[in-house]
């Protein structure tokens, strides 16, 4: 009996991690060990039985990759693989593996910076995956996840097809991303709110900077983030119109 009840136990950690959600569609808990130790938390929508462009999501600071959660599953609806993450510091993302606790709310800004760096083993994992086309993986941030988005999409390296930035700021945390904007040459979309000041003056006054294919839209209202996509019917259909876009071929 002993050892029927560890049985279950483990089969039901296995059902946890993986949910069928619709045919042929996957969702997968999964962990990613940073380069100090830091394990970074996220959830995998995988596309079955064939190669697929994916993205990665980002969200606002002080949340957790539930900003996602009505997205996701419409970005996959696509027939893109998406992985949502919980940011270094947020949600799940703050245990290391010698047992320490990496808490947002104790952070300095050398944290925040390698919240951009967690982005290089992240895309790796992707890519790896089975069912990913790894030179078609895109990016889409919120507020601090916008630009930790576009700052490591301006890498030389990084070979990220699109970018998706809603509501980025000019700077956050001493994430500044005017010179991101200039060295980024891929596609890029800019959403904010005309009342939510700081950000729709970053898009408006950034997206003239860009070299790039872009798409900029200024909403009315104030919402924030992903918050936009409740406020903002349009919001979701120019967002998913520009992933199927650029991501697709």
């Amino acid at each position: 009996m002993k050892y029927l009840g560890i049985f279950v136990v483990l089969l039901l950690l296995f059902i946890a991690s993986y949910a069928v959600l619709a045919e042929g569609v996957v969702e997968q808990l999964i962990t990613i060990e940073m380069q100090d130790g830091l394990t970074i938390h996220g959830t995998f929508l995988e596309v079955e039985n064939k190669k697929a462009p994916a993205i990665i999501l980002m969200h606002m600071m002080g949340n957790t990759r539930k900003n996602w959660e009505t997205m996701a599953p419409k970005i996959q609806a696509l027939g893109f693989n998406v992985l949502s993450i919980d940011l270094r510091g947020h949600g799940e993302s703050i245990n290391k593996k010698d047992g320490s606790l990496e808490a947002a709310g104790n952070f300095s800004t050398h944290h925040y910076a390698k919240m951009v760096d967690d982005l290089g083993p992240i895309v790796q994992w992707l890519s790896k995956q089975k069912h990913v086309e790894p030179k078609r993986i895109g990016l889409a941030g919120a507020s601090l996840g916008a630009n930790v988005a576009l700052l490591y999409a301006a890498r030389p390296d990084s070979k990220i097809r699109a970018v998706a930035l809603l509501s980025p700021g000019f700077e956050y945390k001493l994430l500044k991303i005017s010179k991101a904007v200039e060295d980024y040459k891929g596609p890029l979309l800019f959403m904010a709110s005309k009342l939510d000041a700081y950000s729709a003056e970053t898009c408006e006054t950034l997206v003239k900077t860009h070299k790039g294919e872009h798409v900029i839209k200024i909403f009315q209202g104030t919402a924030h983030g992903t918050f936009i996509f409740a406020k903002n019917e349009e919001s979701q259909t120019i967002f998913l119109d520009f992933i199927k876009k650029y991501l697709s071929h």
